[in-house]
């Protein structure tokens, strides 16, 4: 049996902020500005109160047909980036660092406490179950690099990318698609890499920091090792 390779479900780049941004739906022009006309999808702006309980409630969505999508709140903001025709993400490393340049460009005037990315990978296979039971008998050293900070029903380790330290954790699980869009990708084990600076580390983020994860974490995804354990004795 042919062992499957690992395909890109989306990317996720969030930023959060050290100050409020009080008029979200303010920043469309400039979003056109930097961004170029990728949202060409209906712009969604939602009439939050200026409540400091909804600081992290989004405000303004901006979706694009190239699969890319934009959400901004008071004091953060998230780009997802989906993999399109089971894109690898060696192929898919270009177009995700070209969004991420001019997304953190919109806010660069923002000053960022906090980075956080999320990378979802999915191995189509009709046996999930069987792969999954083959890693839970392995140690986290078996699977990830780093020391081992917690274990659970995830891996979590920690690693300094660039100049700074993120939390790293792993999460694999079975994966059944609910959208008929992307029917064809069907079952499989998912595997999602978090990477995420530690919340007590609030030291501004220079744009330097976040490209470096942006271009860095894949260091770290161990989907070889991860798929080694999944397929033996397949």
């Amino acid at each position: 049996m042919e062992e499957p390779k690992a395909v890109v479900l989306g990317v996720q780049l969030a930023l959060w902020f050290k100050d409020r941004i009080p008029n979200p739906e303010d920043l469309l022009p400039r979003v056109r500005q930097t961004m170029g006309n990728i949202f060409d999808r209906p712009t969604t702006v939602l009439p939050m109160p200026p409540d400091q309980d909804l600081d992290y409630a989004q405000v303004v969505i901006l979706q694009s047909s190239q699969g890319l999508r934009l959400a901004i709140s008071r004091k953060r903001a998230d780009l997802w980036i989906d993999g399109q025709a089971k894109d690898d993400f060696e192929n898919m490393e270009d177009r995700i660092l070209a969004a991420s340049k001019s997304y953190l460009t919109l806010f660069e005037e923002q000053v960022v406490v906090r980075s956080g990315l999320v990378v979802r990978f999915l191995y189509p296979t009709r046996e999930p179950s069987s792969c999954l039971e083959r890693l839970l008998t392995k140690k986290p050293s078996e699977l990830q690099i780093g020391q081992t900070f917690d274990v659970g029903v995830t891996y979590i380790t920690r690693h300094i990318i660039g100049s700074r330290m993120y939390n790293d954790r792993t999460e694999i699980g079975q994966y059944q698609n609910d959208n008929a869009a992307a029917g064809r990708l069907g079952v499989g084990v998912q595997v999602t890499r978090d990477f995420n600076s530690l919340p007590d580390d609030a030291t501004p983020f220079l744009q330097g920091d976040i490209l470096a994860l942006v271009q860095q974490s894949k260091e770290y995804f161990s989907l070889n090792q991860i798929g080694d354990l999944m397929w033996t004795n397949h």
